[in-house]
């Protein structure tokens, strides 16, 4: 008997564009930068910034435009959420700033510290001079949190940099040899907040089993099964990197680890790979926004999908394929609310008496 196909259609959310582009750029420098550290690549290191930069020219850009559309059309002053969001995009647009000198003081200095040593000219230039703007911005992003838990918004990058502010002098310290510390030591505020992250991956591991198993805790059980399983996938690679580049980094203090010291960069960074790969991926589920980027004024699905009215059959559907007879009539979505067999045991009853009311 012939048979075809049944295809079920539900809504879903677009991807955030802003984390998306934030990822793939960080995804693409890391390879890049492995694989020129590991001399397989013959590039400038302008060309292994690039995707940084491009990433900040992306948010220069949409923080313009939408500084335009501000202050030609602003909202109302009863708008205390909207205009909130467009100091929120200024703030970010500071962060991006600086990081973008940071990358560009540190490409500048990377690429000559990889000259020989009498061709370099920046030799008079410490490390912690090239660190100034990631230490203000390391401030900034402290501000900020506390700006956005006191007007009750969304923040996650300024977590980041608040907490590796130490982590980040420890590095510079050590590169200028201001401190005689093994790789090790210096990454010690990573270790202790990976150490953290993995304490709480572990607990919501097996909070998320416990929950599976019992029938009077009413949870979403997929979802906290799911959401441990990503923690876990972006916790755990990251902290197998940072071992093997602290092994790596130490061969000269450790002569047991000297077997790392063939080891490539791309090996070590391997790892983080994949921890950027399945944030990437998350991306594209996930939702929110700031609705200034680019003068949109609402959220970036509603914008791609009005623009390109082609995109609702194919971006914002779910397909679920099944298999159905010939002449056969097309599976519901939702279950009927009752059975067609209980409407012959429904017998149609008539009024014996009718009251009217008066008047």
């Amino acid at each position: 008997m012939k048979k075809n196909l049944s295809i079920e259609i539900r809504s879903w959310e677009i991807m955030s564009f802003r984390r998306f582009v934030l990822y793939l750029s960080l995804l693409v420098f890391t390879i890049l930068f492995c694989l020129r550290f590991d001399d397989k690549l013959s590039i400038s290191y302008l060309t292994v910034f690039s995707p940084l930069f491009l990433c900040n020219l992306i948010v220069f850009m949409g923080c313009f435009i939408g500084a335009i559309s501000f202050f030609t059309r602003q909202p109302q002053l009863s708008e205390v959420s909207l205009r909130l969001d467009f100091i929120r995009m200024l703030f970010t647009t500071a962060e991006h700033s600086f990081l973008c000198v940071f990358e560009y003081l540190l490409m500048v200095k990377v690429e000559d510290s990889m000259k020989p040593v009498a061709e370099r000219q920046l030799r008079a230039v410490m490390w912690v001079v090239v660190f100034i703007p990631l230490f203000l911005q390391c401030c900034a992003a402290i501000l900020i949190s506390i700006w956005a838990v006191r007007r009750d918004k969304a923040f996650e990058f300024e977590i980041f940099f608040s907490v590796n502010i130490v982590q980040f002098a420890f590095i510079a310290f050590k590169l200028d040899n201001l401190v005689d510390w093994s790789w090790s030591v210096v990454f010690v505020p990573l270790w202790v907040l990976l150490s953290l992250s993995i304490v709480g991956v572990l607990y919501a591991l097996i909070l998320a089993l416990l929950l599976t198993r019992s029938r009077h805790i009413p949870s979403n059980r997929r979802t906290d099964i799911y959401t441990a399983i990503l923690q876990t996938l972006l916790v755990v690679p990251s902290l197998v990197s940072l071992f093997l580049l602290t092994g790596k980094l130490d061969v000269s203090h450790s002569p047991s680890s000297y077997a790392l010291k063939e080891m490539t960069y791309s090996t070590v960074g391997l790892p983080l790979m994949c921890t950027l790969f399945c944030l990437l991926v998350m991306s594209l589920t996930s939702s929110g926004g700031n609705v200034w980027w680019f003068a949109l004024r609402r959220s970036f699905c509603s914008f791609l999908l009005d623009s390109c009215p082609g995109l609702r059959q194919y971006a914002n559907v779910s397909y679920k394929v099944g298999m159905i007879e010939e002449g056969g009539d097309l599976p519901s979505a939702t279950p009927p609310l009752f059975d067609d067999s209980d409407c012959l045991n429904i017998r149609s009853s008539i009024p014996i008496t009718t009251i009217e009311l008066p008047d």
